[in-house]
C-alpha cells in the first residue's frame, strides 16, 4: 500500500505548493499567503498550497488559450495517439496509487 506522503511526493507535491500548474510549469503567487490543506479522513495536514488571484488566473488562462491554437492544429490520428498514451499513463498511475 502506498503511503499517503509517499503518493504527494510522486505527484510532486511538498510542504508548501504552487497555486497554479500548466502542464508544463507551475507558479507560485506574488503576494498570497498558503492555505493548509488537511486530510478529510484523519483532519492530519498534507501541506499548504496558495490560492491564484486575477493576475494568475488570466496568466493561466492566455497560456491555455496559447495552447489551444497550438493543439488544434495537430493532425486528428495524431491527437489521438496522444491521447491514448496519456489514457494508458493514467491507468498505469492508478494501478500504482489504487491503495493508498
Amino acid at each position: 500500500m502506498v503511503k499517503t506522503e509517499e503518493f504527494l511526493t510522486q505527484l510532486g507535491l511538498g510542504d508548501k505548493n504552487p497555486c497554479w500548474l500548466t502542464g508544463l510549469e507551475t507558479g507560485h503567487a506574488a503576494s498570497s499567503a498558503y492555505t493548509a490543506i488537511h486530510s478529510p479522513a484523519d483532519g492530519r495536514l498534507l501541506g499548504s498550497v496558495q490560492m491564484a488571484g486575477t493576475t494568475e488566473y488570466e496568466s493561466v488562462i492566455a497560456q491555455a488559450e496559447s495552447a489551444y491554437l497550438q493543439w488544434r492544429m495537430v493532425p486528428a490520428p495524431n491527437a489521438a495517439k496522444s491521447c491514448a498514451k496519456w489514457a494508458m499513463h493514467c491507468v498505469h498511475t492508478k494501478k500504482h496509487s489504487a491503495n493508498w
